[in-house]
């Protein structure tokens, strides 16, 4: 299976500070597209008295029609979206798991993602960082919440993940995401639900909210082990 080898990534370190760019080997006839990475990072900041608060971070350019949709769907998100050239090679998925199992189940995800799509970012709210840490023991990954990023697994808070792209996704519980007041928000879980180029999965220990849940585009993947069933979605034609 033909898996991109380019990656651009920018990661706004210090809101309304020093950000920094990291750009995989080769990827320079890509510039533009870095640039514009960076340009969304720094703007998707927006100060409201005197607290950082997300605004929705616009999306890369290749975000397929159907996870912009599921973005879409959030309250006061809709007209604020581009629209997407293509569909994704795989559907937007979601995993029920128990609260015991969601840093188990978010990494079993990311693996197979890896090896069925490419680079991929663990998006965990602050409160199941530690969780999401912990089970990613024994697994190579990169911390991109104090470190660079790398092509494989990646472990991303929802400030780090602003004007970044990868080819696959793993969102950690989008209400965890609605509550946590820094980052988080509408703006914080649309930004989740739009980095990626060709998979997305959902991680969820309790019920999603409804303008997600209820979406036709939405696949589930309950059961006990999501990852397996993700992975007999099948590969893209």
């Amino acid at each position: 299976m033909a898996v991109e080898t380019t990656y651009h990534w920018w990661i706004a370190r210090v809101p309304g500070g020093t950000s920094g760019a990291s750009t995989a080997p080769g990827a320079d006839r890509h510039t533009s597209a870095a640039i514009w990475s960076s340009t969304a990072a720094t703007a998707c900041w927006r100060s409201t008295g005197g607290r950082r608060r997300p605004s929705p971070s616009t999306p890369p350019p290749r975000v397929p029609s159907d996870f912009l949709a599921l973005g879409a769907a959030l309250p006061g998100i809709g007209a604020q979206i581009p629209d997407g050239v293509r569909r994704a090679p795989w559907p937007p998925a979601a995993a029920a798991v128990d609260e015991d199992g969601v840093g188990t189940h978010a990494v079993a995800l990311a693996r197979v993602m890896e090896k069925a799509a490419g680079s991929v970012a663990l998006v965990t709210p602050d409160r199941w960082m530690d969780r999401v840490r912990a089970a990613l023991a024994g697994t190579r990954f990169a911390d991109a919440t104090a470190g660079p990023l790398s092509a494989g697994i990646n472990l991303v808070d929802l400030r780090v993940v602003k004007g970044l792209e990868f080819d696959a996704i793993v969102v950690v519980d989008p209400a965890a995401i609605l509550a946590q007041p820094l980052d988080g928000g509408v703006g914080g879980l649309y930004t989740a639900l739009t980095r990626s180029t060709r998979a997305l999965a959902i991680v969820h220990p309790g019920p999603l909210p409804p303008s997600i849940g209820d979406s036709e585009l939405l696949r589930r993947i309950g059961g006990s082990d999501p990852a397996a069933a993700w992975s007999a979605l099948g590969a893209p034609a």
